[in-house]
């Protein structure tokens, strides 16, 4: 049995930056994938690696968001579960009515 692996290796340049302490880091991110498979034997079995670097940069920054934008988030969030609950207790109160007079038309 001839057998045929390939790694597959995505290297994309990343630079991490702190707002905080001014530092950065050049670093590279990595992914890999695999795959293997059996092969007939008239083709090439061996192990094959594939490497992919990618042509930009990825910068990631860390700061940290202001007290009152953090609270401004926070109530935005809450309304909003509050909003939508408030519909869909409407949508239940209204759709539970409409299927009672249904049920009183049919009984009566």
């Amino acid at each position: 049995d001839f057998y045929k692996f390939q790694y597959f290796l995505s290297i994309v340049p990343t630079v991490y930056e702190s707002q905080t302490s001014g530092k950065s880091l050049q670093t590279n991110q990595y992914a890999v994938t695999e795959q293997s498979r059996k092969i007939p034997s008239h083709s090439v079995p061996g192990i094959f690696f594939k490497y992919d670097i990618e042509p930009i940069s990825l910068t990631i920054s860390d700061r940290r968001t202001a007290l009152l934008a953090f609270v401004v988030r926070l109530v935005n969030i809450v309304s909003g579960i509050l909003v939508g609950g408030g519909w869909v207790y409407g949508l239940f109160g209204t759709l539970s009515g409409y299927f009672r007079r249904q049920r009183r038309r049919t009984d009566g």
